[in-house]
């Protein structure tokens, strides 16, 4: 398989995730909000996302992982809920 340098499309396509975004030092946050974690952690997510872009070919580093609790509030974003996210870099 060819690698690919990551671009915000080619992550979409490849990665399951609620939110995309650029941070200010130019890597891109891929952010899945929950309620209930349901066993879910940080470190589950950070996998599946390093799954999904080397099963898509996509030369990355991962520069940070985490989780991020908030209080519910109705209609705020994912980045203003509680998500899990990871921070990458195009390699």
């Amino acid at each position: 398989m060819e690698n690919k340098t990551l671009t915000m499309k080619r992550l979409k396509d490849a990665v399951f995730a609620d939110s995309f975004e650029r941070d200010r030092a130019g890597n891109f946050v891929v952010r899945r909000g929950f309620y209930f974690r349901n066993g879910g952690t940080a470190e589950s997510f950070c996998e599946s996302v390093i799954d999904q872009l080397e099963s898509a070919g996509i030369k990355f580093t991962v520069v940070n992982f985490g989780e991020h609790w908030a209080p519910l509030r109705g209609g705020a974003s994912t980045r203003n809920s509680s998500h899990w996210y990871v921070t990458v870099a195009a390699a």
